[in-house]
């Protein structure tokens, strides 16, 4: 359930403007976590990274159970996506600003990749919703 959560908020967090058009009472909360959006993105790139692993790692674990660790497998990986488009400003000046080829290399992903960014937000929203309901479910 925590991945599901994370999943929403750096979800909303990556396209913020499209969220509070629907939903004008969000953007209080949202003005609470900007000072720390870029932090939360590194973080959830790290933690998304670990939790692919582990899946990958436990995926005969769940042979019964192929569409939880389907939802798992593509819950993290829209977190790291979508952590890496809100913390990339972060992880430029701590982690990338070392190499320059991998700096060049993450700045065309983000290139690539901040086009989709509302799409990403809206599809990690609601990937975030189903798996809530998968878990209870």
């Amino acid at each position: 359930m925590l991945y599901a959560l994370v999943l929403i908020l750096v979800s909303i967090l990556i396209s913020p403007a499209f969220f509070v058009s629907k939903k004008p009472e969000i953007q209080k909360y949202i003005d609470k976590v900007t000072p720390i959006q870029g932090w939360i993105g590194v973080l959830s790139v790290a933690w998304g990274v670990w939790q692919m692993f582990r899946c990958l790692l436990n995926y005969k674990e769940f042979a019964d159970e192929r569409t939880w660790w389907f939802s798992w497998l593509v819950g993290t990986i829209l977190i790291v996506i979508n952590g890496f488009l809100l913390g990339y400003a972060k992880l430029k000046k701590h982690f990338l600003s070392r190499n320059p080829e991998t700096k060049e290399k993450a700045e065309i992903l983000r290139q690539r990749l901040k086009p989709l960014e509302k799409l990403l937000g809206i599809i990690g929203v609601l990937f975030g919703i189903w798996m809530i309901f998968a878990y209870i479910f």
